[in-house]
């Protein structure tokens, strides 16, 4: 008889076993610093166990999702990782329970789930099986390297990227003018990130095999940071990156050409070097670092990654984000109708839209008038359409998402 339900440690001796059988390991006192309840980012692991081990199981991360910048609360989100179930227990819908105990729970502290995954792995069925949809597809670039450069400027330095915090002011304003106007952030930057160092396994270096490091170019005359470059590797402790290494994230000023990116990136390429000669980067689609990669002997690989989220009250969600608009249309009720519609009554106006559409729109994936075009939107009485879609169009505006491994790993 299996029981579910949330991790204590009368079971993390068990859970460990479980979980370093099938993924990297991790250590006991990393799984104590996850239960630390002043961590940022508290975690809430959910087991499947009979009386003697724990057969499935699955750990989120309570995140904010920064979809606007400043200009509206973000989403609160639990962000699965670490989603795993025994050999000898799959297909007996173990899997599924824990993670609808796990929806359940999150419900009472967050406002959607997220997760990214392989496209090509057992997860992503599982998923989208789940109600889970498609919100953005990274884009992974690779370049191979034969041989480190054989000089460096100067302005060119490099620590590890934890020793690095107290250049995270120079490091957010950097960033902060190369991704204006895109979201999809994990927290508010800069800081959310130094924060997450602290607890993703990724940044521990015992358990990847590696330091993360940031290396950056700085003007010579005014010691400005022109580009950085967030990096791991050669990673010698993880299954499916072994040897690789990766750029987790990079930023430049306006006026970085390819010769100063070039430099950021010789101590990436002598790392490399030392792995398999790869180096990987998820760039930002349509991004201008994007084609100066290019320019560099990055290659665009087949897509191999997505992140997909589930609204888990869509109708309370929108009702709130409307009636938090200033709306001069009158009152605002959603309810949801045969688990699959939203129904919405703005002022004198009927909507109903469909669940994933609302999804969507939550997301800042598409626009109340994409969905309208679609037909997963439908406005009552006929004449108003064209007012109500653009009320809405103001409340739920569409978002350039920009990926960054450095805030999911």
């Amino acid at each position: 008889m299996m029981t579910v339900e949330k991790l204590t440690p009368a079971w993390h001796v068990a859970f460990l076993a479980s979980h370093n059988a099938l993924f990297t390991k991790i250590s006991a006192e990393y799984l104590e610093r996850l239960g630390d309840p002043q961590s940022p980012f508290p975690v809430r692991t959910f087991i499947a166990r009979d009386e003697t081990q724990v057969a499935a199981w699955g750990r989120f991360y309570l995140r904010s999702l920064q979809l606007y910048g400043d200009t509206a609360a973000p989403l609160k989100v639990a962000m699965a990782c670490a989603i795993g179930t025994l050999p000898d227990h799959q297909r007996k819908g173990l899997g599924r329970k824990v993670w609808r105990v796990a929806e359940g729970a999150s419900a009472e502290e967050v406002d959607a789930v997220v997760v990214y995954t392989s496209e090509g792995g057992m997860g992503y069925p599982f998923y989208r099986a789940q109600g889970y949809l498609p919100l953005f597809y990274p884009r992974p670039m690779r370049r191979s390297v034969s041989g480190p450069a054989q000089y460096q400027r100067p302005e060119t330095k490099t620590m590890s990227f934890r020793e690095s915090e107290t250049l995270s002011g120079r490091r957010g304003e950097l960033f902060a003018a190369c991704y204006r106007d895109y979201g999809g952030f994990m927290g508010h930057r800069p800081r959310s990130l130094d924060e997450w160092a602290t607890v993703s396994f990724f940044y521990d270096p015992p358990t990847v095999g590696c330091t993360p490091q940031i290396s950056w170019v700085e003007d010579a005359m005014t010691g400005r940071w022109i580009a950085y470059a967030i990096w791991a590797g050669p990673i010698r402790n993880v299954g499916w990156k072994k040897d690789v290494v990766e750029i987790w994230e990079m930023a430049c000023a306006d006026n970085c050409d390819v010769e100063c990116l070039r430099h950021l990136l010789q101590p990436v390429c002598a790392a490399a070097c030392d792995g398999n000669g790869h180096i990987d980067w998820w760039s930002v689609p349509g991004h201008a670092l994007s084609e100066r990669m290019l320019s560099l002997g990055f290659e665009e690989m087949p897509r191999s990654l997505c992140v997909l989220g589930r609204i888990l009250d869509p109708a309370r969600m929108l009702q709130t984000r409307l009636r938090s608009g200033n709306l001069s249309t009158g009152s605002v009720e959603c309810t949801t109708q045969a688990n699959s519609r939203v129904e919405i009554r703005l002022g004198d106006c009927r909507l109903e839209i469909e669940i994933e559409g609302a999804t969507r729109m939550l997301f800042g994936r598409s626009t109340a008038s994409l969905e309208h075009q679609h037909g997963s939107l439908t406005i009552r009485p006929l004449r108003k359409t064209r007012a109500v879609l653009e009320t809405l169009d103001q409340v739920f505006p569409f978002v350039r998402w920009s990926y960054f491994a450095s805030e999911f790993i």
